[in-house]
């Protein structure tokens, strides 16, 4: 049996005695626990935010990675919008998380549903706060 192993059954069978000697290491050395604690949040920090954008990427890449209504193709302008406008309904059931990451698990496990499109930024916010996108009805200033 590994060390990291031994340690885990140690930790299951005593949780109280595991958790008092940690607080008593916590309060030794508070300086050195903070300095482990930021050491790696920084070095899992490069690492999640890479697999997030990948993902992101991968489900933008299904679903057709361009905005439907204008054609915008930079990842950073796009957004996913439900086909038939019940997204704050569907969040507020608990049907789907909101957004980021959560979002695009869920929507990678159920198959990368249809009532998902992307459109970029613009196009949702003018869906949702007039109705209608400018590019649809040829509205222009």
């Amino acid at each position: 049996m590994s060390n990291v192993e031994y340690q885990r059954e140690y930790r299951k069978k005593n949780p109280g005695k595991a958790a008092e000697y940690q607080a008593k290491y916590r309060e030794r050395d508070p300086e050195k626990v903070m300095k482990q604690k930021r050491d790696s949040y920084h070095r899992r920090r490069d690492v999640t935010l890479a697999k997030s954008r990948a993902l992101r990427e991968k489900v933008l890449d299904i679903y057709g990675h361009k905005c439907e209504c204008c054609g915008e193709h930079r990842s950073e302008f796009l957004a996913f919008d439900h086909r038939n406008g019940d997204g704050a309904k569907m969040r507020k059931n608990g049907e789907h998380p909101r957004s980021g990451q959560p979002l695009y698990r869920w929507i990678e496990r159920n198959n990368f549903p249809s009532e998902f499109r992307l459109l970029c930024h613009n196009c949702n916010l003018s869906l949702g706060f007039y109705g209608y996108c400018p590019h649809q009805v040829g509205v222009e200033e």
